[in-house]
């Protein structure tokens, strides 16, 4: 008796793809949210990109944030205290 072949409907959206590969998981995440709040806003597509890199960069702070919070056992906000100073430290001009 032959088994049947499960076929497996891989959605493959080249954006998509391309984000995950990029690790750019805030923005891969809500980009349609995202979108809609560009459009919304009348958004170029330079704004909108900034708009996009910003969530992502927060993202990437809140998540760092938590991981020290946990490792150090420090209160979060003690946490973004530091994760925002040494960011400063780290920008141009700062």
């Amino acid at each position: 008796m032959a088994r049947a072949k499960k076929v497996i409907e891989a959605t493959t959206d080249p954006l998509d793809t391309m984000l995950a590969r990029l690790q750019l998981s805030g923005i891969r995440d809500q980009l349609d949210s995202l979108l809609d709040e560009a459009a919304r806003a009348n958004l170029s597509a330079r704004e909108t990109l900034i708009l996009l890199c910003e969530r992502e960069i927060a993202k990437d702070r809140k998540a760092l944030v938590n991981v020290i919070a946990q490792t150090w056992n420090v209160p979060v906000k003690a946490s973004t205290a530091l994760v925002s100073g040494a960011l400063r430290r780290q920008e141009p001009g700062g």
